[in-house]
């Protein structure tokens, strides 16, 4: 499946203003897309603006895109059985609630096995809103190795609970095989570094410190 862009010349590095459209790319089904070198900045339709929405598709690559400056998300995942996201070398900042949210609440449902590999994602959340963290949801089988996370959820409601840096699970029954490591998570003023709650699987080898509550918590806090 071919998603098309109209450009008259190489689109790498180019730069994509959302402005008042609500998502800067909604994948709509299509599987198999690989996106290099974007900027895609301002999607800000209303509460669940964002730079990219993986909707309903799987095997979606993101390779050196800044996703930045949205009223939600920098990435979204979506829709029925949506999952397969690669997003290596990426930069997810300033969003309003998180970097990547991963919604599986009615119809939106995940087949997980998500990847986020030495991105930067700081400073998410600045809506206040709850779980305004910098990777939030269930995302069963999913690997963050590398990544560089900070200051996320620093304007939320203060719940130590709710505002981490890497924030998994809980939302689905078979919620497992996480693999978190390599990663420094640090500045989380309302929560911690990483947090893995209601879900299994590894987590070793990250640096976390700095944060309000701890730099690694599993399991619910209130």
């Amino acid at each position: 499946t071919d998603l098309f862009f109209k450009s008259t010349s190489d689109p790498s590095g180019r730069t994509v203003l959302g402005a008042i459209r609500n998502m800067g790319i909604d994948t709509n089904g299509k599987d198999f897309l690989t996106f290099t070198g974007l900027n895609l900045y301002g999607g800000g339709g209303d509460q669940s603006g964002g730079a990219i929405k993986v909707n309903a598709s799987e095997n979606i690559v993101l390779t050196n895109c800044d996703l930045s400056f949205h009223t939600y998300a920098g990435i979204l995942g979506a829709g029925a059985s949506w999952g397969k996201i690669t997003a290596t070398g990426c930069t997810m900042s300033w969003n309003g609630a998180s970097g990547f949210t991963a919604w599986t609440f009615a119809a939106n449902s995940t087949t997980g096995l998500c990847k986020f590999d030495t991105c930067q994602i700081h400073n998410n959340g600045w809506t206040g809103l709850n779980s305004s963290s910098g990777l939030v949801g269930s995302c069963p089988n999913t690997e963050v190795v590398g990544c560089t996370v900070y200051n996320n959820g620093i304007w939320g409601t203060g719940n130590v609970g709710h505002n981490h840096g890497i924030y998994l699970g809980s939302q689905v029954a078979a919620d497992v095989g996480y693999d978190i490591h390599g990663n420094t998570g640090y500045g989380q003023a309302n929560g911690s570094g990483i947090k893995l709650s209601g879900a299994s699987g590894d987590i070793y080898r990250n640096l976390c410190h700095t944060n309000g509550h701890a730099g690694i918590t599993c399991g619910y806090v209130e």
